[in-house]
């Protein structure tokens, strides 16, 4: 709905831009299709590119199954190469043990963001799926995480490993009924999430940064405290997190 409803506004606003109006799907020429994707290739990444441009044209595909649109103005686009320059697509690895140890160490501190680190460390779970933990899908008796994922809609079981239990034991809710304060076992984070999934992504990126590329030499030309924040500044957007 999101992505849908910016597009929409993109072509509404292009249109009015050659002094022409767009008010419906058939509306919507290769002429604005194409500034759109080229719009989106100038400020996202490749893999998401990919993802709105098919999302978008899907629709449209849609529209014309159901007699609601003439034509599908992305039919003839094609995205090709993986991207070039600043959206280029990147290959990924994983953490190894050591990055992974090291982010743990710097995340220690951080009440709020520890606990998630931990969990998605040793679950493998999606953010969406960590901020929405419920105590309810934790059995700490038998050790498992039982919970159905946001993306796959499937029902997983997990073994809560290594430092996890100790996380969750340290925030498992003691009261005199039993019954814990929140459903949630990240309140606070599941919160955060729902308002806003960009803060808790900005909330980890300096601790990662600091982990594994903290190697990077500091800006010389800022007072001392704006030194780091350039400098993370510089490695995140180096790493292309």
């Amino acid at each position: 709905k999101k992505w849908l409803s910016r597009f929409a506004a993109f072509c509404q606003s292009e249109a009015r831009r050659h002094g022409k109006l767009c008010e419906t799907a058939n509306d919507i020429t290769l002429e604005i299709a194409s500034a759109w994707v080229e719009s989106i290739k100038a400020a996202y990444a490749w893999e998401t590119v990919s993802k709105m441009k098919h999302l978008v044209s899907g629709t449209f595909a849609s529209l014309q199954a159901n007699g609601l649109a003439q034509k599908n103005p992305f039919a003839n686009i094609q995205l090709r190469g993986g991207g070039t320059g600043e959206n280029k697509k990147i290959s990924r690895k994983a953490l190894d043990v050591e990055e992974l140890e090291k982010v743990l160490a710097c995340a220690k501190d951080d009440e709020t963001i520890y606990p998630l680190v931990v969990c998605a460390a040793c679950t493998g779970m999606r953010l969406g799926d960590v901020c929405n933990l419920k105590w309810a899908d934790v059995d700490l008796r038998h050790g498992l995480i039982t919970c159905v994922t946001a993306k796959a809609g499937v029902k997983v079981t997990i073994p809560i490993l290594g430092r996890l239990g100790d996380v969750l034991e340290e925030l498992s809710p003691v009261s005199a009924d039993g019954k814990p304060p929140s459903p949630f076992v990240f309140p606070f984070a599941r919160a955060t999430y729902q308002s806003n999934p960009d803060s808790i992504i900005r909330g980890v990126k300096p601790i990662f940064a600091r982990a594994v590329f903290g190697n990077k030499e500091p800006a010389t030309d800022v007072n001392e405290n704006g030194k780091v924040q350039r400098e993370l500044a510089e490695v995140i957007d180096d790493a292309r997190f």
